[in-house]
Parts: C-alpha cells; structure tokens; sequence
C-alpha cells in the first residue's frame, strides 16, 4: 500500500468515527499509524490493539477531539516523557527489540537515555478498541460494548493497517471470528499466547500497563514469540 492510499483511508475512517461519535453526543479519541512513512518502510509492520484511550490532565488531553498517534504519543517522544508511561515504554521496548536484531531487555536502555528505544514507537500502529476517554481501569462489559459498536470501523482499520503482527492487551479473545481462529487455536508461550492465520502472527498478552507481570519478563516473552515466528 502506498502513502496516499493509507492517508486517505486513514481520513476515512476519521471521518467515520467522528459522524459516529456526533451519534452518540461525545467526540472521539482517533488512532491508528504514528508515522505513515516509517510504518511502511518497517519489517514486519506491527499493531498493537488496546482497550481504550486514557486521558489525564497532566497531558492536556481531556474530553476527546485528539488524537493517540498523530498527537500524544510524538510529544511524549518529542519531550523525552515515554519512560513515565508504563504502556508505551513497554510497547517500545517491545518495538526496538524486534528492531535490533531481537536484543534481550537487559540490553536495552532506558527511552530517556536512547532516543532510538522511544523513537521506535514511531515504526509502528496502535489502536484502542473504544475510542472514547477512557479511565485507568478498563470495565471489560463496557469494552465488548465499545467493540460492537465499533466493530466494523475495527474491521477496516486493521485491514488499511494490513500488519504482519497483531499484539493485542488482553483483548484478542473480542477478535476470533474477524482474525477466523478460537480459544483451541492458541499456543502458550510464558506470559504470551499466540496463533498464526495466513501469514499473520496474532499475539495476546497482558495489556502493557498491567503490574502483575514483570517487564523483563513482559518484553522478553513477546520478543522471543516474535523472533521464532520471523525465523
């Protein structure tokens, strides 16, 4: 897929969700690629499919109307402020392993003291089941409803993405019959649970955020799935 294509799939699906969103009387929190060209130069192209948006006061973001990849996360890059966030700095880890060469995380320096590790971020796609503000804890019915309300828009943004790497936080099981596999399908792997659909690698693991699984563990068990798929 070329750049322009993606683009303006990608402003479709904007368009989509903000005449959605005026529907429903809130304004949307949009999502998808960080940085077109990088995403497309990078092999394998990689998504990570979340829950949904967090807004907090300290990042200025409040009540909808902005954007997770066009927006808060190249100024958390920009302003060295990845390491802070649980979420993105273990999705870079994650990212600039793969990357290079698949480096162990003990090898791996911290996003404020190698901007390679937070600018990995920008290779890569990320978006949110729900696409409203969210809180810091998820309410997982509210999650399935956000799904099937967006389902369809899901389904086409993943297909304007076309990875070659789902990672989902904890969320895949919402996605068997649009990726066409089911629970028996996956294989465990430490932490991580994965299956391969038509050369497509499908992962499921704790969403990055989650304490009850220690990073080195979180980062390693993802990047090793990841390798043996490539090998």
């Amino acid at each position: 897929m070329r750049k322009a294509q993606l683009e303006a799939l990608e402003l479709e699906i904007k368009t989509e969700l903000y005449a959605m969103a005026k529907a429903a009387a809130h304004d949307p929190i949009t999502d998808g690629v960080i940085d077109i060209d990088q995403y497309l130069a990078a092999s394998p192209k990689m998504l990570w499919i979340l829950k949904e948006p967090w807004e907090t006061p300290d990042e200025g973001k409040r009540g909808g109307r902005w954007s997770v990849t066009k927006e808060l996360i190249p100024e958390l890059i920009a302003q060295n402020r990845i390491r802070g966030n649980p979420t993105y700095r273990k999705m870079a880890y994650v990212t600039y392993s793969v990357f290079h060469d698949f480096v162990d995380y003990s090898k791996i320096k911290f996003p404020d003291e190698d901007p390679e590790v937070r600018m990995s971020l920008e290779k890569i796609a990320y978006i949110n089941v729900s696409k409203s503000p969210g809180k810091s804890v998820s309410d997982s019915a509210n999650i399935e409803f956000h799904y099937r309300r967006n389902r369809e828009l899901l389904k086409k943004q993943i297909a304007a993405i076309n990875p070659d790497i789902v990672i989902a936080g904890n969320i895949l099981h919402l996605f068997y019959d649009d990726f066409g596999f089911s629970r028996q399908d996956l294989t465990s792997a430490g932490s991580a649970e994965f299956c391969e659909r038509n050369g497509c690698l499908y992962v499921n693991a704790y969403h990055p955020a989650y304490w009850g699984c220690k990073e080195d563990r979180y980062v390693n068990d993802l990047v090793t799935v990841i390798k043996n798929h490539q090998s």
